[in-house]
């Protein structure tokens, strides 16, 4: 069992996986808050994209 060559991408594309940049804060976490900081990241770029805009990471002035 596995994946076919093109599933991965699918499935992104239908919004069940999430890409999310790699940043130093997230990187150098440890366990117990990385996974805390991601999810609010994948959060962060769906509400986006369901409002067709541009996630701004860290920009005070869209909260």
């Amino acid at each position: 069992l596995g994946w076919t060559a093109e599933q991965l991408e699918t499935e992104i594309e239908e919004g069940i996986w999430h890409r999310v940049p790699a940043t130093s804060d997230i990187l150098n976490a440890d366990d117990a808050t990385m996974w805390p900081r991601m999810i609010r990241r994948a959060t962060a770029n769906s509400v986006a994209r369901w409002l067709d805009t541009t996630d701004v990471p860290g920009s005070a002035e869209l909260n």
